[in-house]
């Protein structure tokens, strides 16, 4: 039985509350026409995995997800809206949303089956000696270092594609806004 207030009926109202207004922010990202409200639903579903993330006891991730998601990324998101003269057309229809559904429901249906099917207590059954014990709680309790520590010596190759990848859009970004001129 866990303990606490992570054990408790309201914590468990709450992240449900959480998870479902996350999911329903996204899917309004995908429904609406006016791209300014869709972005805006952009930022509460980063917000709303930020404090999914600060119920995980996850706070250096979550603060990571506001920092550059909701902050970062949804900025230069409404900036390249500002650019753009017909916000309120959005994105126009086309034939590709029938692929699309399929492809959403083959994704969801192997997600639901991957965690039905895997068997979520193997850390309990799991016999932890004095030194991995000590090791784990060091990571936990000091995990902004380690996290640091990581990304800079084992992966630093993975860091630096993610930067890349950053620039890019940003490229990709301003060339199909200079397109439209």
């Amino acid at each position: 039985m866990t303990e606490g207030i992570a054990g408790s009926g309201i914590f468990t109202a709450i992240w449900w509350a959480l998870a479902v207004l996350t999911v329903a922010c996204a899917v309004l990202v995908v429904r609406l026409q006016d791209l300014v409200k869709a972005a805006m639903a952009l930022i509460g579903s980063f917000l709303g995995i930020a404090a999914l993330f600060v119920m995980l006891n996850a706070e250096f991730l979550a603060i990571v997800q506001v920092l550059v998601y909701a902050g970062a990324v949804s900025i230069l998101l409404i900036f390249g809206i500002m650019m753009i003269r017909d916000t309120q057309r959005g994105s126009p229809p086309n034939n590709l949303a029938v692929p699309a559904g399929l492809l959403s429901a083959a994704m969801l249906g192997i997600i639901v089956f991957v965690v039905l099917d895997t068997r979520w207590d193997l850390l309990g059954d799991a016999a932890l000696t004095a030194a991995v014990a000590e090791g784990a709680e060091g990571v936990y309790s000091d995990s902004p270092p380690a996290i640091g520590s990581l990304l800079l010596r084992e992966f630093i190759l993975p860091l630096e594609a993610a930067a890349l990848l950053l620039t890019a859009t940003l490229v990709g970004a301003i060339a199909l806004v200079r397109g439209d001129r």
